[in-house]
């Protein structure tokens, strides 16, 4: 009984300690439970992803520039979860969800071995992760832009990070 408390202990501590980012295999990933306003804005370039995340003493939420290059490539047409530079670059009408679809969803057309273009997805949940405010991708963290105070809140698509203007 005692070794059982001690293991269920030890499970809770380790837990504790993941934090924002869910551990899937060598990746992590987890950015929309404490990131709003992820998005691949018009005024940046077509890879870069732009977002609003709290901070871990969530005081602050953070906006930050991600270029995706850093974190996908292409193989044969399939975005692909890869560190580095990348051919994500030859891809085309890269763009997050919409309404109708869930933002975390990155859509591009990209190209084939064969130099045919086709349309492909990636959940960008799985991979990109928040860092202390800051989306990140294989230990690349993104260039600051901004941070305002964290008006509290859930994060993600409801109960955003409260972004008042200055």
């Amino acid at each position: 009984m005692r070794a059982t408390k001690l293991s269920i202990a030890i499970a809770w501590a380790a837990l504790a300690t993941v934090g924002t980012s869910a551990r899937i295999g060598k990746r992590t990933g987890g950015y929309d439970a404490l990131c709003s306003n992820v998005i691949i804005p018009d005024n940046e370039g077509p890879h870069d992803l732009t977002g609003d995340c709290v901070n871990n003493r969530q005081d602050y939420s953070v906006n930050t520039l991600l270029d995706l290059s850093f974190c996908y490539s292409v193989d044969d047409g399939q975005l692909v979860p890869r560190p580095g530079t990348s051919r994500i670059g030859e891809c085309n009408a890269c763009r997050t969800g919409t309404e109708l679809s869930d933002y975390t969803i990155l859509y591009c057309s990209c190209p084939k071995d064969d130099g045919t273009f086709i349309d492909t997805k990636v959940n960008l949940d799985d991979l990109i992760e928040n860092i202390d405010g800051y989306l990140a991708c294989f230990g690349q963290r993104a260039e600051y832009r901004s941070q305002r105070p964290y008006g509290g809140g859930c994060g993600g698509r409801t109960g955003s990070p409260s972004l008042d203007s200055e």
